[in-house]
């Protein structure tokens, strides 16, 4: 009965796709080259996005006339890291007890360690000046080490940082040097194996012990702004917001080395009512993060406008995923990767360890250079939190969605759990407008429909690893190098566990040397 249930299925999915899925030419309304595309280019090292539009993001605005300005308390430019955090910390610890105000830093440039913001201070740092974290070797020896962030705050309201100015985290010497030094170029003949294999070697992972921190880590805060602000060269992930409420983000920029790991750009853990609008993030990981592994769900957010360059995936949601996540809007942003090649998909949203994820709406995306539009996955990992079941993903509304230069298919994928032999289905999923370019190159593909023993165990595995598209079918043997890499067998779409999945207008236009079909919808079990 299951088997003719998922043929069903099948027929219906072929049925909607086969006027959507294939040329582009069908769609006569749709004229690709009216599309806005960004020369976005990287420097010379090809590791920062060199033409960052600061003036779009960032202006010159005035502290208030009674702002406290930190080199009352002793901040100087040439002052020592430790002076500098005791002034700094001195200036806003005495505006907090005041009962709030501002903080000025301005007139250069200042080395410190960890600064705690504390509730009702605004901390303006002028256009020009900035905080500079201390390096990895000063950290090492240091008798005040960094702690939580460069800047933290916990348990606080009504904090603030802007300015237009910059905190800057040292980030690289924190990393050990990658293991090529030369560019990862867009491959003349794509191989998926090769292609993780080639942006792996060009991460630059931390150092043993490496002492590393958030940029900024807000913990259980409530009326949190974060605008008119760079921030730059992380350790870690970027800016970490954790069990916080009311959040707004806006004309920011995050300007990161795009080779330094696990370099996320804002990471949204546990919060509930968070805005980010209007912002440029460039950066060697996720871009926008919904992460679900701490003591709160995540609820209400809003995403917006933004311009955001990953070496991974640009919004996601995941990896961990323990709690609920619902109520995501993300809606007219250009998604984007310039000059190298890496990275996964525009759009990911996944639940990995038990989370319901639901009501979730992206709409109105540019995508250019990117490898995969699309993952949505319900996985059965349970690595988080306490969950012994794979959670749910449902609601999800995916629209208008433009492409360009992708190397493979997107994928929506449920899980079978041979564990109590249930099948975890992706429920109530429209995918709408969708137009999709790849970039035109040779295929060295490794397919397994001939083998289907591999087949097998591989399906059968890769639904309780780290989700990603490149691992849709995918298999972790001890090391990247010895695992099995397989490519989708479609072009298109590739489906599994989906079997009320909504499709209108997909549109999906391969290489000219493409042999695959548009799509598969594939049920994955196995007697």
């Amino acid at each position: 009965m299951r088997k003719i249930f998922y043929l069903i299925c099948v027929a219906v999915f072929i049925t909607i796709c086969a006027a959507g899925c294939g040329n582009n030419d069908n769609d006569d309304a749709f004229n690709p080259a009216k599309v806005k595309r960004y020369d976005y280019v990287l420097d010379e090292s090809s590791s920062h996005v060199q033409n960052i539009p600061y003036d779009k993001y960032l202006s010159a605005v005035s502290a208030p006339s009674d702002a406290v300005n930190a080199s009352e308390y002793g901040l100087a430019a040439d002052g020592d890291y430790i002076g500098n955090t005791v002034a700094l910390q001195a200036a806003i610890d005495k505006v907090s007890a005041d009962g709030g105000g501002t903080v000025l830093v301005s007139g250069g440039e200042y080395a410190i360690t960890s600064v705690q913001l504390k509730s009702g201070v605004t901390l303006h740092i002028e256009r020009g000046s900035g905080l500079k974290s201390v390096d990895y070797l000063t950290n090492l020896n240091s008798d005040r080490k960094l702690t939580y962030g460069v800047i933290w705050a916990q348990n606080a309201h009504d904090i603030s940082i802007t300015g237009g100015g910059y905190i800057d985290g040292n980030g690289p010497s924190f990393t050990n040097p990658s293991s090529s030094d030369e560019p990862f170029l867009p491959m003349e003949t794509f191989n998926l194996k090769q292609y993780v294999l080639g942006m792996r070697s060009r991460i630059r992972f931390a150092k043993s012990n490496s002492g590393r921190v958030n940029l900024v880590y807000i913990n259980n805060c409530s009326g949190v702004d974060l605008k008119n602000i760079e921030f730059k060269e992380t350790a870690s992930w970027t800016v970490n917001l954790v069990d916080s409420d009311d959040i707004e983000i806006e004309k920011t920029v995050i300007n990161n080395n795009i080779y330094v790991a696990n370099s996320d750009g804002y990471d949204v853990v546990g919060c509930q009512n968070v805005s980010i609008k209007d912002s440029f993030i460039a950066t060697g990981d996720d871009g926008i993060v919904i992460k679900a592994n701490s003591a709160e769900p995540v609820e209400n957010v809003d995403i917006e406008n933004c311009h955001i360059m990953s070496i991974a995936n640009c919004f996601k949601i995941g990896t961990e995923t323990a709690q609920d996540v619902s109520d995501v809007t993300v809606k007219d942003c250009y998604f984007f990767r310039t000059g190298v090649t890496g990275g996964y998909a525009g759009i990911a949203i996944e639940s990995a360890d038990g989370s319901a994820v639901s009501n979730v709406n992206v709409s109105n995306i540019v995508m250019d250079k990117l490898a995969s539009p699309l993952l949505i996955w319900l996985g059965d990992r349970l690595g988080f939190g306490d969950k012994d079941t794979p959670g749910s993903v449902s609601g999800i509304r995916v629209s208008d969605i433009v492409a360009f230069d992708a190397d493979m298919a997107s994928a929506v994928t449920g899980c079978y759990r041979s564990q109590n032999k249930t099948v975890y289905n992706v429920t109530d999923v429209e995918l709408k407008n969708f137009h999709v370019y790849y970039r035109e190159a040779k295929e060295d593909l490794y397919l397994s429909t001939d083998d289907e023993n591999l087949d097998r165990i591989v399906k059968e595995h890769n639904s309780g690893g780290y989700p990603e598209i490149s691992r849709v079918i995918h298999m972790y043997l001890v090391t990247h190098e010895g695992s099995y890499y397989l490519d989708m067998p479609c072009y298109g779409l590739y489906t599994r566990y989906a079997p009320d999945l909504k499709i209108e207008n997909f549109n999906v236009t391969p290489r000219s040397c493409n042999t695959r079909p548009a799509t598969v919808m594939n049920d994955g079990l196995y007697e």
